[in-house]
Formats: structure tokens, sequence, C-alpha cells
């Protein structure tokens, strides 16, 4: 079932390839910059365009929806690491003091393509951490690496924490 939940930003809906194909994933994008809230529902509509993905602005608005049960469960969960009202650390360590969201894989997203926290970003739970892409196509490979993630059997480790293309 598809439905649109407002919010700030805007609630799209597109999907990706599980090895379940009746299962249509949810994402959780929460990204204070329109700009890459735009690319990236791009993305995700172009590597598969039939599952929710919900953006939220900000971490305690989307935590709140999920806690309403106004947006479902997500299975991937991707966090920018800059945002002016919870910072991307604080709403990490915030979704993984949640039961029903600490196990989800999630990917933190920044600007810079080495932030000084990237031992506190492992250590609290985080599965990848990867430079905001400058193009569609390379943000592409990271959501399809993400949303892929249930069907792999991948063991995290610092080494390939980093995501690089």
């Amino acid at each position: 079932m598809i439905r649109s939940v407002p919010n700030s930003i805007g609630t799209y809906f597109v999907s990706y390839v599980f090895m379940n194909p009746s299962h249509l994933p949810n994402i959780l994008l929460i990204d204070d910059d329109p700009d890459d809230i735009d690319l990236f529902h791009h993305a995700v509509s172009d590597v598969s365009p039939r599952s929710e993905l919900h953006s939220f602005d900000n971490c305690k608005e989307a935590l709140g929806q999920i806690e309403k049960n106004s947006i479902a469960i997500p299975d991937v969960i991707f966090v920018d690491l800059v945002m002016p009202v919870t910072t991307g650390v604080e709403c990490i360590k915030m979704i993984k003091k949640n039961p029903l969201l600490k196990d989800i894989p999630m990917m933190a997203l920044s600007t810079s393509s080495n932030p000084s926290n990237l031992d506190e970003l492992y250590n609290i739970g985080v599965s990848y951490f990867i430079t905001k892409p400058p193009s569609l196509a390379k943000l592409k490979v990271a959501i399809n690496y993400m949303v892929n993630l249930p069907t792999r059997n991948i063991v995290q480790t610092k080494d390939n924490f980093h995501f690089k293309f």
C-alpha cells in the first residue's frame, strides 16, 4: 500500500530491487538541504520506482512520524551529518536508542570527505559513511548498495565502513 505523509520537504514513492520482489522497501532520508533531497529523490526513483521514500529536514520530525505510525518502519536510513537543529551524530544516537530502529542499516552522508568523527560514527553503529557524491550516477550506486544490504552477507569492519567509489 502506498500512502502519502505530508512533511516540510515532501513524500516521494520509489522502489528498488530486493531478493524478495514482493517486498517494497521503505527508505528514510533525513537531510536539511532541499537540493540534496531533490537529487536523492531522482536517484532513488531511477534505481527502482515503486517503494516509499520519506524525507524529512530534521530528525525529530522523522522520529515523531515513525512513533505516530504515520510512516512505516524504514528498511534503510540515510542521515546527513551537518544539520542545524539536531546534528547527524545526535540524530543517529537517537535512532540507535529506539528499539524499533536500532538494527536498521544506516548510511551517514557528509559533504566532507574526511570528517573528524568517522571512528565515532562506526562505534555508534552506522553501517556506512559516504561523502555526498557529486553526480547522480554515483549516488545511485550508493543507494543501490544500501537498499540491497539485506541480500548480502557482509561483515562490517572499519576497512569497509567508508563507502568509496
